[in-house]
């Protein structure tokens, strides 16, 4: 049987709702964020509006995965930030990019940026990489 995703926007006001759903995923994120990311900190800033939650939900009630976003305004135009993406089952939410680019680019952004793992240069094709990120731990 073949699950067809669908691209799902998660209301701040859903968010303490569906957050014990969204958890494992958000956690998931956060563990590999270098600390950048915390459970409490994605919670308190989605419900506040401050963050997006996008989900891709397979049949039923199946979670396939979870992306935040932040529209910011940079130098007069509107970028879409996407914080972080965790999910499973990548073949079966992959194909919702382009859905996802309608909405972002319906919302206002005139590009999106996303700083990940640089795994994601193989799915992203059509991005190009604009810089890297040096960290030496002390």
């Amino acid at each position: 049987m073949t699950t067809t995703a669908k691209l799902v926007y998660v209301p701040p006001t859903f968010v303490d709702r569906l957050w014990n759903w969204l958890t494992p995923l958000l956690a998931k994120a956060c563990s590999s964020s270098q600390g950048e990311l915390a459970l409490d900190e994605i919670r308190a800033q989605a419900v506040e509006g401050e963050l997006s939650v996008w989900i891709a939900r397979g049949d039923g009630d199946h979670l396939l995965a979870v992306a935040l976003v932040r529209m910011e305004q940079w130098s007069g135009e509107i970028v879409c930030r996407v914080i972080a993406i965790a999910g499973m089952s990548m073949r079966q939410w992959r194909e919702l990019q382009p859905e996802f680019e309608r909405k972002m680019m319906a919302a206002g952004a005139k590009r999106i940026r996303f700083e990940g793992r640089i795994g994601w240069k193989r799915v992203l094709k059509d991005f190009r990489m604009e810089r890297i990120v040096m960290e030496k731990r002390l």
